[in-house]
C-alpha cells in the first residue's frame, strides 16, 4: 500500500492543493488525498474526513491567506497534530507563506496552541516547491517504517479472523455486520478489499457514538478471537469512541506553550474530561496523571492548597515530606526536561489537573497561569464565557452532549461485558 498523505486546505486552495497532490504522487511510492478529488458528492463528508486523519501516514497543512480564516482548517490542524504528538513516526508538513502572520494575527493566535512553529515547514506557496521539499522526508519515512494505530488495529483483527477462511458461516456472519461503503479509500489506496481490512475502516469510521452494532461484531468474533485478543481490540478502538475534536486538544495543549487550558463545552461537566482522558491515551499504552480538584469551590488560594496537596499524593509524598518549593522545583525541572526532549514519542503526559462544576470558569486560566507546567481542563456551559482569552486557552467544539456520552460508554460497557 501507499504512503497516504492528508492535505487539509481552504476550498479557496483547491487548485493549489490538487498541483501539489499531482506532483507528490509522481511515481507511485506516495498518495495523497484530499476532499476535492476523493469525497464523492453526498458523503457525510465530517465522519469521512475523520476517518483519512486517523488512516493516513502523514499530513500537509496550507496555512494560506484563507486557511488561516477558516474553522475547519483550524480543526484539521489540531487533529492531525494530536496524531503527531501520540504515534510516533507521523509526520506533519505545513506551509506558512510569510506575509501569513503578520496579516492575520488574531486568526494565527487561535493556531499557537498547536506549537506549528516547531514542526517542519515551507514558506512558499508554490506547488513545485512545496513537492520537493515533502518528497524526500516522505521517502524517509517509507524507509523507516512505523505502524500507525490504524495498522496496529488491522493486525490485532489479523490476528482473530486468521482461521475465517475455513468457517464459511462465521464469515458470513462477521460479513453481515459491514454496512459501509468504503470506495472512496480504495479508490485512494488501490484495491484491498479483505475481511480484514474492511472490518477495520468499519471500525475506525470515526463516529463510533452513532451505531450500535460493535456488540453484534464482537459476539461473532468471540467464537474465533480469545480475550486477550478481543481485549487489545477493544483497547485500541477507545480512542474512536471520543468526539474528534475534544480527543485531539488533550495531546496539543500538552505540546503548547504555558499556560494550558483546556475548555471543553459540554451540557453537564461532571466525567466527561475524565472519559476523554482515559480514551485518547489508553490505545497508546500511555497513563496521564489526573488530578481532580473538587469543584463549587470559587476560592482560589484554598484551590490552590487542594491542588498542592493531591500534586504531593500523585508524586507518593506525604504532606510532611516535601515542601511545596520543592514541589514546585520538581515540577519545573520535568518542565525543563520536557522542553529538552520535545522530539521524545515516548515522553509521557504532563499532568492533568480537572476542574469539574467551577462556577467561575476565569479562576481555571489563574491556575493555569500560577502552575505552567501542568495542563488544566475546565467543563463550561458557555463557548463565551472565556472568549476573552482563547489566545491561551482552547474551546473544544462542538458541544459534548451528555446523552451522546452515556450511550458511549455503555456501548463500551456491553462491549466488555461480551469478552469478560
Amino acid at each position: 500500500m501507499s504512503l497516504v498523505l492528508f492535505v487539509s486546505h481552504s476550498s479557496r486552495d483547491s487548485q493549489l492543493a490538487e498541483d501539489v497532490a499531482h506532483l507528490v504522487d509522481v511515481g507511485g511510492e506516495f498518495k495523497s488525498v484530499l476532499d476535492l478529488l476523493h469525497l464523492e458528492q453526498g458523503d457525510a463528508w465530517r465522519p469521512q474526513l475523520f476517518q483519512w486523519m486517523a488512516r493516513c501516514h502523514a499530513a500537509l497543512i496550507l496555512l494560506t491567506d484563507e486557511a488561516v480564516q477558516s474553522n475547519w482548517v483550524l480543526q484539521e490542524a489540531t487533529v492531525l497534530r494530536a496524531r503527531q504528538a501520540l504515534e510516533p513516526g507521523f509526520r506533519v508538513f505545513v506551509v506558512v507563506p510569510p506575509a501569513v502572520k503578520a496579516a492575520y494575527p488574531a486568526r494565527w493566535k487561535l493556531f499557537e496552541p498547536l506549537a506549528l512553529d516547531e514542526i517542519q515547514g515551507v514558506r512558499s506557496d508554490d506547488a513545485a516547491t512545496i513537492a520537493a521539499k515533502i518528497r524526500p522526508a516522505l521517502q524517509a519515512m517509507i524507509d523507516a517504517r512505523r505502524q500507525t494505530l490504524f495498522d496496529r488495529l488491522s493486525g490485532v483483527l489479523g490476528d482473530i479472523l486468521r482461521d475465517l477462511v475455513d468457517k464459511p458461516h462465521t464469515l458470513a456472519d462477521v460479513s453481515d455486520h459491514l454496512a459501509i461503503r468504503d470506495a472512496e479509500w480504495t479508490a485512494i489506496v488501490g484495491g484491498n478489499d479483505t475481511l480484514v481490512d474492511l472490518i477495520a475502516r468499519r471500525l475506525c469510521r470515526g463516529d463510533l457514538g452513532g451505531y450500535g452494532e460493535l456488540r453484534d461484531l464482537l459476539a461473532a468474533l468471540q467464537s474465533v478471537g480469545d480475550k486477550d485478543l478481543l481485549q487489545r481490540l477493544l483497547t485500541m478502538l477507545s480512542s474512536y469512541w471520543v468526539v474528534p475534536a475534544a480527543a485531539a486538544f488533550f495531546p496539543t495543549a500538552c505540546a503548547a506553550a504555558p499556560p494550558r487550558l483546556i475548555a471543553m463545552r459540554a451540557s453537564k461537566p461532571d466525567f466527561l474530561p475524565l472519559r476523554h482522558l482515559e480514551r485518547v491515551y489508553r490505545p497508546y499504552a500511555i497513563v496521564p496523571e489526573i488530578v481532580p480538584l473538587c469543584g463549587g469551590n470559587e476560592n482560589r488560594v484554598e484551590l490552590e492548597a487542594q491542588l498542592v496537596r493531591k500534586l504531593k499524593d500523585v508524586l507518593g509524598y506525604d504532606e510532611g515530606d516535601l515542601s511545596d518549593e520543592d514541589l514546585f522545583a520538581l515540577l519545573e525541572e520535568d518542565e525543563a526536561e520536557r522542553s529538552a526532549q520535545a522530539s521524545d514519542a515516548a515522553l509521557p503526559p504532563r499532568i492533568f489537573v480537572l476542574l469539574p462544576g467551577l462556577v467561575v470558569p476565569a479562576l481555571a486560566l489563574e491556575l493555569a497561569k500560577a502552575f505552567p507546567m501542568l495542563v488544566f481542563v475546565v467543563s463550561v456551559a458557555d463557548a463565551n464565557v472565556l472568549a476573552s482569552e482563547w489566545s491561551v486557552a482552547r474551546c473544544v467544539e462542538p458541544a459534548l452532549e451528555h446523552s451522546d456520552e452515556l450511550r458511549r460508554s455503555a456501548e463500551l460497557t456491553r462491549a466488555t461485558r461480551l469478552i469478560a
